[in-house]
């Protein structure tokens, strides 16, 4: 039994009887960077939700978020069959594919949709296409390409498929001897080798089906760091799978917006048709071979950066790139927030 002493209101919020939670926590904490954020912006929230694990009642009821699980789906599986070929089908194929691959989850995962759920299912169907074009077009300008979808990190090999590409996730201890390793599944791995550098240089991208406002300060305080803890976990154990990993940056895809038509550049001598954009953000190396490779025209459609249109300038580097140096910094800074956390949760402080 875990006691939470309170006799005197002004005190912290501790556990006193310390054994007893380590033996419900065991020697080793195995966190998603979600449980990680969760600790940070609330310990006691945390004890109650993961370790006392209370919970309010809920109805019994369907309440799938459909724009969010269909969107990751068929991205994720679009690009994957199609592989190489994807940057290739033409309009034509890319709505077919689209439409076999929602009729396929909506087969298996909807049954017996409800009037408003056939309707959202539609809406998301059209954004799809507009966002898989964007997607396509980025590629075929990029010098990075997808490597890896669904990528799972964790130490454990998958119930499912024992055989399936994985990552070990770092190790970090305290000072008694508890480790914690942060797990968890990268949605799309980009890479590029730079010739000359000997260096693999990978690019982590997640899709948002809601806002997104990527900050640097909420990373200090460990809250919107799941797309950096990931990169800095491939940067330091992938290669395993890529020969000598690089950090390139993270990059939310803002998935779900109403997009708005853009003008293209002039691409061949030909002006193309008004094509939808899709909102990024997110925090890139800061080395011109790396960012410049991700947007070749330097149009800002493909990276979180603005360029003026003089000078090719990046004018807001300051919020969106990092060099090598400052990105040590937040791994490191990241990581002493993980050792933090496994101290303080084993000596009984959920404050």
């Amino acid at each position: 039994v875990v006691r939470i002493a309170q006799d005197d209101p002004d005190a912290p919020t501790k556990v006193q009887n310390t054994a007893a939670l380590e033996k419900l926590l065991g020697r080793e904490l195995r966190i998603s960077p979600t449980r990680f954020e969760k600790y940070q912006n609330c310990p006691f929230g945390y004890f109650l939700q993961y370790i006392v694990k209370a919970a309010p009642r809920q109805k019994a009821e369907l309440a799938p978020n459909i724009s969010g699980t269909l969107t990751h789906w068929v991205l994720e599986n679009a690009l994957r069959r199609q592989g190489a070929a994807f940057k290739d089908l033409t309009p034509e194929e890319l709505q077919a594919l689209v439409n076999d691959l929602v009729d396929e989850y909506v087969t298996e995962n909807l049954p017996g949709m409800t009037v408003r759920m056939e309707y959202l299912v539609a809406r998301i169907r059209r954004n799809l296409v507009g966002l898989l074009g964007f997607i396509q077009r980025d590629l075929r300008q990029s010098g990075f390409q997808p490597v890896a979808f669904e990528l799972r990190i964790d130490d454990r090999p998958d119930a499912d498929d024992p055989g399936a590409p994985r990552i070990d996730p770092v190790e970090l201890c305290d000072d008694a001897g508890h480790t914690v390793r942060v797990v968890g599944t990268i949605d799309r791995v980009d890479a590029m080798p730079l010739p000359g550098d000997g260096r693999t240089y990978l690019r982590v991208v997640d899709y948002k089906t809601g806002g997104k406002d990527f900050q640097l300060k909420e990373v200090y305080c460990g809250l919107d760091c799941q797309m950096l803890l990931y990169l800095f976990t491939l940067e330091r154990n992938g290669d395993s799978l890529f020969p000598a990993p690089a950090a390139a940056g993270v990059e939310y895809l803002l998935a779900d917006p109403a997009p708005e038509s853009v003008p293209r550049q002039e691409v061949s001598g030909e002006e193309a048709d008004l094509q939808p954009t899709y909102p990024l953000n997110g925090l890139l190396l800061d080395n011109e071979s790396i960012y410049r490779a991700m947007d070749t025209r330097g149009t800002g459609e493909f990276v979180p950066l603005n360029f003026n249109a003089k000078t090719g300038k990046v004018t807001n580097g300051k919020s969106t790139l990092a060099d090598e140096a400052k990105l040590g910094r937040i791994r490191d800074h990241l990581d002493g927030l993980l050792i933090d956390m496994a101290a303080n949760l084993y000596s009984g402080k959920i404050d």
